[in-house]
């Protein structure tokens, strides 16, 4: 396979995996709230608002203030005004939510448990290792776009600058 070649079957395949990953199925209630609940676990005694959230998920404000609203309405979750600034307001796990947090967590870990069954710890090792060899690879030619970005911006500002 030539590099080109290579090049293009990455690109088919990070697309497909990308198409099904977890923030694809923000579309599907169930899932989105699955996610938000995720995200809220992990930030137990944590300020968090909706900020935040929609942050994490990679959704829009309002996409995140629905899902906060479902999660609301089946008291998964309560909202407290933010002390330090009344335009924020802190979201938290009830008991309820955490104990279906922590069913989701379970059944999560019950899933990846099945995964290295099923692929091989060696496998998946070699996977995570690999993974993290091409995230670190992509953070140094997205430096690299910026600081040349950056560059030319400058650059530019300033021979605008001088023309004055």
């Amino acid at each position: 396979m030539t590099k080109e070649e290579t090049a293009a079957a990455l690109l088919q395949e990070w697309n497909e995996l990308h198409q099904n990953q977890m923030f694809q199925n923000l579309a599907v209630p169930e899932q989105g709230i699955q996610l938000a609940l995720d995200f809220l676990g992990e930030r137990a005694g944590e300020e968090t608002s909706s900020g935040d959230l929609a942050r994490a998920l990679r959704v829009s404000s309002a996409r995140a203030a629905a899902l906060l609203n479902k999660l609301e309405d089946r008291g998964l979750i309560t909202r407290e005004p933010c002390p330090e600034d009344g335009r924020k307001t802190n979201i938290r796990l009830t008991p309820k939510g955490e104990e279906a947090e922590a069913r989701i967590h379970a059944q999560v870990q019950k899933w990846m448990e099945q995964l290295v069954e099923d692929v091989g710890a060696d496998n998946l090792r070699m996977y995570l290792k690999l993974s993290e060899m091409i995230k670190e690879s992509v953070r140094q030619h997205l430096q690299q776009q910026d600081s040349a970005d950056g560059a030319e911006i400058r650059s530019n500002y300033l021979t605008k600058s001088l023309e004055v």
